[in-house]
Protein backbone atom coordinates (compact mmCIF):
# COMPACT_ATOMS: atom_id res chain seq x y z
CA UNK A 1 0.00 0.00 0.00
CA UNK A 2 1.47 3.40 -1.22
CA UNK A 3 1.15 6.21 1.74
CA UNK A 4 -2.60 6.94 2.58
CA UNK A 5 -1.68 10.69 1.28
CA UNK A 6 0.26 12.43 -1.03
CA UNK A 7 1.63 14.51 1.02
CA UNK A 8 5.18 15.61 1.87
CA UNK A 9 4.79 14.06 5.78
CA UNK A 10 4.29 10.71 4.50
CA UNK A 11 7.62 10.34 2.92
CA UNK A 12 10.41 8.16 4.47
CA UNK A 13 13.71 8.67 5.69
CA UNK A 14 16.22 6.29 7.01
CA UNK A 15 18.13 7.45 9.84
CA UNK A 16 21.83 7.49 9.72
CA UNK A 17 22.88 5.59 12.81
CA UNK A 18 21.65 2.15 14.38
CA UNK A 19 19.56 1.65 17.21
CA UNK A 20 18.82 -0.79 20.14
CA UNK A 21 15.97 -2.47 21.39
CA UNK A 22 16.22 -3.69 24.75
CA UNK A 23 13.74 -5.45 27.05
CA UNK A 24 13.50 -5.62 30.87
CA UNK A 25 11.01 -7.20 33.21
CA UNK A 26 8.44 -4.46 34.55
CA UNK A 27 9.93 -5.66 37.90
CA UNK A 28 13.52 -4.28 37.10
CA UNK A 29 14.45 -0.97 37.86
CA UNK A 30 15.20 1.43 34.81
CA UNK A 31 19.04 1.92 34.92
CA UNK A 32 19.92 4.93 35.65
CA UNK A 33 21.75 5.90 32.50
CA UNK A 34 18.39 6.27 31.19
CA UNK A 35 16.85 7.83 33.79
CA UNK A 36 19.38 10.67 33.48
CA UNK A 37 19.21 10.90 29.57
CA UNK A 38 15.35 11.79 29.56
CA UNK A 39 15.91 14.39 32.43
CA UNK A 40 19.22 15.88 30.72
CA UNK A 41 21.52 14.61 33.09
CA UNK A 42 24.88 13.84 31.38
CA UNK A 43 24.74 10.35 30.06
CA UNK A 44 25.89 8.48 27.29
CA UNK A 45 22.83 7.93 26.00
CA UNK A 46 21.59 11.88 26.00
CA UNK A 47 24.90 12.91 23.29
CA UNK A 48 26.06 12.08 19.99
CA UNK A 49 29.23 13.19 19.51
CA UNK A 50 27.94 15.92 17.89
CA UNK A 51 26.14 17.13 20.93
CA UNK A 52 22.77 15.93 19.10
CA UNK A 53 20.27 14.53 21.61
CA UNK A 54 20.03 10.52 20.25
CA UNK A 55 16.29 8.73 20.56
CA UNK A 56 15.57 7.36 23.37
CA UNK A 57 12.03 5.38 24.01
CA UNK A 58 11.13 3.96 27.34
CA UNK A 59 7.79 1.85 27.39
CA UNK A 60 6.39 0.42 30.43
CA UNK A 61 3.64 -1.93 30.81
CA UNK A 62 2.44 -4.59 33.26
CA UNK A 63 4.50 -7.05 31.55
CA UNK A 64 7.40 -5.40 30.14
CA UNK A 65 9.59 -2.07 30.11
CA UNK A 66 10.87 -2.00 26.14
CA UNK A 67 14.09 0.83 25.95
CA UNK A 68 14.43 1.43 22.12
CA UNK A 69 18.23 3.46 22.16
CA UNK A 70 20.30 5.09 19.13
CA UNK A 71 23.88 4.21 19.03
CA UNK A 72 26.40 4.50 16.57
CA UNK A 73 26.31 3.11 13.10
CA UNK A 74 26.93 -0.33 13.47
CA UNK A 75 26.47 -0.84 17.21
CA UNK A 76 23.55 -1.66 17.32
CA UNK A 77 21.03 -4.44 16.01
CA UNK A 78 18.42 -2.49 14.47
CA UNK A 79 17.93 0.41 11.70
CA UNK A 80 15.28 2.90 11.87
CA UNK A 81 13.10 4.89 8.99
CA UNK A 82 11.03 7.81 10.28
CA UNK A 83 7.64 8.60 8.85
CA UNK A 84 8.57 11.95 7.76
CA UNK A 85 5.67 13.74 9.52
CA UNK A 86 4.51 16.01 11.41
CA UNK A 87 0.84 14.56 10.80
CA UNK A 88 -2.68 14.83 12.48
CA UNK A 89 -3.53 12.30 15.13
CA UNK A 90 -6.38 11.84 13.32
CA UNK A 91 -5.12 10.45 10.28
CA UNK A 92 -5.45 6.90 9.59
CA UNK A 93 -3.60 4.10 8.16
CA UNK A 94 -0.30 5.24 8.17
CA UNK A 95 1.65 2.37 9.98
CA UNK A 96 -0.61 -0.64 7.95
CA UNK A 97 0.11 1.30 4.65
CA UNK A 98 3.69 1.52 5.93
CA UNK A 99 3.94 -2.10 6.83
CA UNK A 100 2.15 -3.68 4.33
CA UNK A 101 4.87 -3.70 1.60
CA UNK A 102 7.72 -4.66 3.95
CA UNK A 103 5.39 -7.82 5.63
CA UNK A 104 4.62 -8.69 2.16
CA UNK A 105 9.03 -8.97 1.81
CA UNK A 106 8.74 -11.14 4.73
CA UNK A 107 10.02 -8.22 6.83
CA UNK A 108 9.60 -7.94 10.66
CA UNK A 109 9.48 -4.49 12.56
CA UNK A 110 9.68 -2.79 15.88
CA UNK A 111 7.42 0.36 15.91
CA UNK A 112 7.48 3.60 18.26
CA UNK A 113 5.22 6.05 17.59
CA UNK A 114 5.59 9.81 18.96
CA UNK A 115 2.99 12.63 18.65
CA UNK A 116 4.56 13.87 15.81
CA UNK A 117 5.29 11.22 13.66
CA UNK A 118 6.37 6.78 13.51
CA UNK A 119 9.97 5.74 13.85
CA UNK A 120 9.56 1.62 11.65
CA UNK A 121 12.79 -0.29 13.63
CA UNK A 122 14.25 -2.87 10.55
CA UNK A 123 16.51 -5.60 12.06
CA UNK A 124 19.86 -4.20 9.88
CA UNK A 125 20.13 -7.79 7.89
CA UNK A 126 16.45 -7.16 6.20
CA UNK A 127 17.04 -3.15 5.75
CA UNK A 128 17.71 -3.06 2.15
CA UNK A 129 14.69 -5.70 1.60
CA UNK A 130 12.72 -3.33 3.60
CA UNK A 131 13.97 0.10 1.60
CA UNK A 132 13.39 -1.83 -2.13
CA UNK A 133 9.58 -3.57 -1.00
CA UNK A 134 8.81 0.78 -0.03
CA UNK A 135 10.54 1.81 -2.97
CA UNK A 136 8.60 -0.20 -5.16
CA UNK A 137 5.46 0.01 -3.51
CA UNK A 138 5.68 3.87 -4.25
CA UNK A 139 7.22 4.51 -0.71
CA UNK A 140 9.64 7.60 -1.02
CA UNK A 141 13.18 8.56 0.69
CA UNK A 142 14.12 12.01 1.16
CA UNK A 143 17.70 12.11 2.77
Amino acid sequence: MPPPYPHPSFQLILLPNSYNVTQFKPEEPIPQSYIDALTGARSKHLSSGEGKMRMLSITRTNEEVSIVEEVELGEGEWRCVRVMGPMAFDVVGVINNATAPIKAAGVGVFVVSTWNTDYILISREHIETAVEAWKGDGWEFVE
